[in-house]
């Protein structure tokens, strides 16, 4: 089976009669593994109640400061999103479509991208925890905490979101204090006590570097852009999937573009994907990547927002079509 999903976010301000309007209407497409509706910036989200509780983190504005040893919340943070899901899913109205429910995370190469040292390392990002390992590993554990909370309340599918890892991985990697075994181990750190389908978001241009490291993880399931960046249809094979035993979350809709890809568009990229990498290595489909980049104003009756719940609705319906000709 190939089920359909969106990486998370969505053009919206962040209140709550935007957060329910918004869940109303991706399960009534509907979705088969609808992700909490993100309405916060993916590293705000979760440093901002980390600052808050003053567990070694200060905000000033959009910046983030390590001012002392960073601590775990010994409680689940940035839970009134999936709360909100996990209610609906249980509305008749909607029970019989869900496959199940998605949760996203950002990983911990984009989150210390943002901390900010009381240091002047020099270098890419030598300000940033991203230049310390041992404090890396603190907010590794930090992300799989809340990894292992979500799978907790109830998520059927969580996933780590890391922009960072096509950054700082090309055909050498762009920080010398990470090897690719500890790139790996990191990533797997991540989801460990996650008992759940897993999955990671790495959006941009993807080097064959990180695509082997990204195989060698014990992720289930690898989620890029394709819609947008084309050229990543070249950096797996078929054959990777099936040694590693991995599948494919793949993006046959852009999430820049304000323009609704027609449903032929989205049918013709979706079987590109089936027949470059195999029907029975493509899992998830979906958007690029989160819709919050197509923002406006920000509000339900808005163009960007319009434009996102309408590509969801034509993969839909390309789907359909596709389970009609008995191609899916």
């Amino acid at each position: 089976m190939v089920y359909l999903t969106y990486v998370g976010s969505f053009p919206l301000k962040n209140t709550i009669e935007n957060i329910t309007k918004a869940t109303q209407d991706i399960l009534s497409i509907p979705v088969d593994y609808p992700n909490y509706v993100q309405l916060e910036d993916m590293v705000h989200q979760f440093l901002q109640p980390i600052a808050k509780l003053r567990l070694g983190i200060t905000q000033e504005g959009e910046r983030y400061n390590l001012t002392g040893d960073l601590k775990i919340p010994k409680e689940p943070i940035s839970t009134n999103a999936i709360k909100l899901l996990l209610e609906f899913r249980k509305d008749p109205q909607f029970k019989d479509t869900l496959k199940g429910i998605k949760a996203c995370v950002t990983g911990p190469f984009t989150l210390s991208s943002r901390i900010i040292l009381n240091t002047h390392t020099t270098g890419p990002f030598g300000e940033t925890a991203l230049s310390n390992p041992s404090i890396m590993t603190k907010i590794t554990e930090l992300v799989s905490k809340i990894a292992e909370d979500y799978y907790r309340m109830g998520a059927d599918y969580v996933t780590i979101d890391e922009p960072m890892l096509s950054v700082l991985v090309g055909r050498k990697l762009l920080m010398h204090q990470y090897s690719d075994e500890g790139i790996v181990e990191i990533i797997n750190k991540c989801l460990s006590r996650v008992n759940s389908l897993s999955g990671i978001h790495v959006c941009g241009r993807i080097s064959r570097r990180l695509a082997e490291m990204l195989l060698q993880t014990d992720i289930d399931i690898l989620d890029h852009e394709f819609k947008d960046t084309e050229s990543n249809f070249d950096v797996y094979s078929k054959a990777d999937f099936e040694s590693h035993d991995k599948k494919l979350g793949l993006a046959v809709a852009s999430s820049k573009i304000l323009k609704v890809e027609s449903v032929d568009e989205i049918e013709s990229m979706l079987i590109r994907g089936l027949e470059t990498f195999g029907k029975e290595n493509v899992l998830m489909v979906k958007p690029d990547c989160g819709f919050r980049g197509l923002g406006t104003n920000g509000h339900l009756d808005s163009v960007a927002y319009t434009s996102s719940i309408s590509k969801l609705k034509n993969i839909r319906q390309a789907f359909n079509l596709l389970h009609q000709k008995k191609i899916l």
